[in-house]
């Protein structure tokens, strides 16, 4: 095949909005976020703050955000045990948005990604409080896995859609399909 055969296929497949499927992965955005993570929690923790953050830097950049995530929310535990003040709270968690915003730089829409992000994330948080607030921990915490995992279910749908992977056709006949199994 020619150069020219696969530069005019290449721009007739759809783009991934994905951040994880863009150009070359350019880490500068991340590294000042999680950067600034650590400087939050060092500053509201002390040094087992810059320890917690240090073990979530090497945590992100060993097996990447979702996990750096996850790991930095179990090691606020031992940080805080008697509770954390809101402003505490307020701080870490808007630098563990920050990192979860920042691959939204190398998109064709950075701020509609960025938007959709904070919107999903404040609505999550929020609707988890709200259950905390009026129902027992039982309850806020089932809400909180739920809407986690309905928020999941969703990325999953549109990495299908934007990868190509969802047959659209509507003259397909799905009882056939099972037949031939």
């Amino acid at each position: 095949m020619s150069d020219r055969t696969d530069v005019t296929r290449s721009r007739s497949r759809p783009e991934s909005l994905l951040a994880t499927a863009s150009q070359p992965r350019a880490r500068w955005p991340e590294m000042g976020a999680i950067l600034g993570l650590l400087l939050v929690v060092g500053l509201r923790a002390g040094p087992p703050g810059v320890l917690a953050g240090s073990g979530t830097i090497v945590v992100w950049y060993a097996l990447g955000t979702p996990y750096a995530l996850a790991i930095g929310h179990l090691l606020l535990v031992p940080l805080f045990p008697a509770g954390i003040d809101p402003v505490s709270l307020a701080l870490v968690e808007a630098g563990f948005l920050a990192l979860l915003v920042a691959p939204a730089v190398r998109t064709r829409s950075p701020v509609g990604v960025a938007t959709v992000t904070v919107g999903t994330a404040v609505s999550v948080a929020g609707l988890a409080w709200l259950a905390l607030r009026w129902h027992p921990l039982w309850v806020a915490a089932a809400t909180t896995v739920g809407l986690l995992a309905l928020a999941h279910y969703g990325l999953y749908r549109y990495a299908l859609v934007s990868l190509g992977l969802v047959d659209d056709d509507p003259t397909r006949d799905v009882t056939a399909d099972s037949d031939e199994l």
